[in-house]
């Protein structure tokens, strides 16, 4: 029988007003042996970043040069069937955390549980008055900041942790590697814009709490019920992190916002979420993560997103790719392989028993047949961007190409099915997945940029790979840029496509500008059954209108 823990807000340690929930997870389940249930009553549990121990975590496509230790809210290891569900519980993080950390864990389901920050790391500012000339814009922020005058513009000012009473969150609008997006109420878009509202002011007014109140010496083009929505660029954590997990549930959670990068699932085998919504609940607030929502990197056996909600992120909500690691040396069956990307690195992607493929970086085409993986030496801390392996043979590649290794063992089968995409600013979801991948009976509405986009990408964010069999099937494409776009960055164009096997059909897209598909170096391309409406024509099937640069062309 399974053995259960019962849990409540006041089993955390008293911090003044409140109580801190940091540590009493790990505790309770040490208790259960790692295994069982740990039930949360309905209630409030704080984390703070005080009783948290630093631990160096290698994190795709986040800022680990600068900052590679975490502070982690919860964090897991080894567990082997455990269950968190909540009854009503509600997980409030404080400062710089990554929420939830869960390390070589199998069996691992979570539900029932509401994520948030107490004070997001992305500022809102929603227009609640402009002036008939539009000189004077004023708008309201979130109760958990203060905000005061600055040079420049304003400082925000956030929560304090309760041991030191040192300021756990700040943002000056005029600092450094300030990203601003913004939400056109009129049209419900949002996107990212270059200008920030602050840096144009010739006067700026703090005095009301809640509220502040820009002059310019200009009209702005701004409406009331638009949204400004300030961060900082540094992506120093994650929201929630599992690494190297083996069958991992995500259920019928609410999570309000996720801290600089959003939920990583990096090596991990069988990753499902199911009723996930990611939607800002609290008042003032818009943004539900500071980049991207969901990705997987390295992952195996299935990846399944099903009836999820995503709701303004301020990146991708859902990326799946592998990693190009460039061939830096060859001798025989030993190959010295190394992570480009800067924010990409530093973590173990490659295992005796893998196979890798290598593949041309400029043509993106494979160069050989995959090869095992017989060792793998690295990365370790002596060096954190190469890894060395002892193949099975020694590949057969020709000279004076400059090839990119991807783990072909680390590719799922994917399905992304009955979700809602809804005011993005990127791309509604990218997948780079050499199996069996469907995209079923999706919401896509308001995407500034391409609803899906498949790319494979060795030479700039070194996302593998090609694709082989996709399924983009019975979705709804409303208002967005373009509906599918299909893309490889090669450079070098041969008879032989990057991608192949791809089936679009039965879509319906609104108010997408022509061509709402466009496809680059893919055969085996079948577009069926799509309905476009827009610009006061309703195409069927004309693929003159819909489909561009099939096969080679560019």
């Amino acid at each position: 029988m399974m053995k259960t823990t019962m849990l409540h807000p006041e089993d955390g340690a008293r911090t003044g007003d409140g109580y801190d929930f940091t540590g009493v997870i790990e505790q309770a389940a040490a208790a259960l042996g790692g295994s069982g249930e740990l039930r949360f009553a309905a209630g409030t549990y704080h984390f703070f970043p005080q009783k948290s121990a630093p631990r160096a975590l290698y994190i795709s496509n986040t800022d680990c040069a600068a900052w590679p230790e975490k502070r982690c809210g919860v964090y897991l290891e080894g567990c082997r069937g455990l269950t968190l569900a909540g009854e009503g519980a509600a997980f409030v993080f404080h400062g710089p955390l990554t929420a939830l950390a869960f390390v070589d864990c199998s069996d691992l389901h979570i539900s029932g549980i509401a994520v948030d920050y107490h004070c997001p790391s992305t500022v809102d500012l929603t227009v609640m008055d402009v002036s008939d000339d539009k000189t004077v814009v004023t708008v309201t922020y979130p109760a958990v900041y203060t905000c005061e005058a600055a040079a420049g513009g304003v400082l925000f000012r956030g929560d304090v942790d309760p041991y030191t009473g040192e300021l756990l969150f700040s943002l000056h609008t005029a600092g450094e590697g300030i990203a601003v997006q913004r939400f056109e109420a009129h049209s419900g878009m949002v996107y990212r814009i270059n200008s920030n509202p602050f840096s144009t002011c010739v006067a700026v007014e703090t005095d009301v709490p809640g509220r502040v109140t820009m002059r310019y010496s200009q009209g702005r083009d701004v409406g009331v019920g638009d949204c400004f929505q300030l961060r900082n660029t540094k992506r120093d954590g994650c929201g929630i992190f599992a690494q190297r997990c083996r069958n991992l549930t995500f259920a019928d959670l609410r999570i309000g916002y996720l801290y600089a990068f959003g939920v990583m699932a990096q090596c991990c085998e069988n990753v499902s979420f199911e009723a996930v919504r990611f939607r800002a609940e609290q008042p003032g607030r818009m943004t539900a993560s500071a980049a991207d929502m969901i990705q997987c990197v390295n992952c195996s056996g299935a990846v399944q997103i099903c009836h999820c909600d995503f709701h303004n992120p301020h990146d991708d909500p859902i990326n799946i790719h592998g990693v190009f690691l460039r061939l830096e040396e060859l001798r025989g069956a030993r190959a010295v392989l190394r992570f480009m990307h800067h924010q990409t690195f530093g973590y173990p992607c490659i295992f005796p028993g893998d196979e890798i493929q290598f593949y041309d970086s400029a043509s993106l085409l494979p160069a050989g047949e995959p090869l095992r993986v017989l060792a793998a030496e690295g990365p370790d801390d002596a060096d954190r961007y190469r890894i060395a392996v002892t193949l099975a043979s020694a590949p057969a590649l020709p000279p004076g190409a400059v090839y990119a290794a991807e783990n072909v063992t680390r590719i799922p089968d994917v399905t992304i099915a009955h979700n809602r995409f809804v005011q993005i600013p990127t791309r509604g979801l990218l997948v780079s997945a050499n199996r069996r991948v469907v995209v079923r009976d999706n919401l896509f509405s308001h995407i500034h940029m391409s609803a899906i986009y498949i790319s494979g990408d060795a030479t700039g964010w070194y996302e593998s790979g090609p694709v082989r069999d996709v399924v983009i099937a019975g979705n709804v494409f409303e208002d967005c840029n373009r509906a599918v776009l299909v893309e490889p960055t090669n450079t070098v164009f041969v008879e032989e496509t990057v991608h192949h096997n791809i089936r679009i059909e039965g879509n319906a897209m609104r108010n997408v500008p022509f061509p709402p598909i466009s496809v680059k170096s893919s055969d085996g391309v079948v577009i069926c059954g799509n309905t476009v409406q827009g610009i006061g024509e309703l195409v069927e099937n004309i693929h003159s209108k819909i489909i561009l640069d099939v096969a080679n062309n560019t």
